[in-house]
């Protein structure tokens, strides 16, 4: 600010900087605390469903071996599409104040990805079908249906109740 001539006090340069600094850091502290914490959970819904698919498929020692880097693989492929989706849907602004040429680039976008998806889907159902039963995959499939219902259910769970910590049980003395 002093090189600008905003400022023409170097002490009043380097507070207006400590106040700056005092005020973006924690900022950037709480995002990086937000991402490790999606970070974790995402790593733990990884893993539980994992189990969960493990023992709903009650697959053999050499079946395992066999399909389970070939199931990680597909879904890397589809989280980076999803991911990819997420980014081309573009939450900047408002839906009503989108322009029709924007609007057709967005819908062609979504039906570009959810295109992608699909053929990611076929061209790794095909893999599955190489390395399990049929009646596996069909059970693969259902698992992990249920798996997302019972994640979701979770998740609709925990945010309806009310946190820990926040207000009061009331006592006899408050009534």
């Amino acid at each position: 600010l002093l090189w600008m001539g905003l400022i023409n006090d170097k002490t009043m340069t380097r507070k207006i900087i400590l106040i700056l600094v005092i005020a973006v850091v924690p900022m950037m502290l709480s995002a990086q605390r937000q991402g490790r914490m999606f970070d974790d959970y995402f790593e733990k819904f990884k893993a539980d469903r994992v189990s969960y698919l493990t023992d709903k498929l009650d697959l053999s020692v050499e079946e395992a071996e066999k399909f389970w880097p070939v199931y990680n693989e597909y879904q890397a492929k589809k989280e980076k599409l999803m991911e990819w989706r997420r980014e081309s849907r573009g939450y900047g602004g408002r839906r009503d104040s989108l322009s029709v040429a924007e609007m057709e680039t967005r819908m062609d976008q979504q039906i570009l990805s959810e295109l992608k998806v699909a053929e990611l889907a076929a061209k790794y159902h095909k893999e599955f079908k190489k390395l399990l039963p049929v009646e596996k995959v069909f059970q693969l499939y259902h698992a992990e249906r249920d798996f997302m219902s019972l994640m979701m259910r979770k998740l609709q769970n925990d945010h309806s109740q009310p946190s820990r910590g926040r207000g009061k049980a009331k006592s006899d003395k408050d009534n």
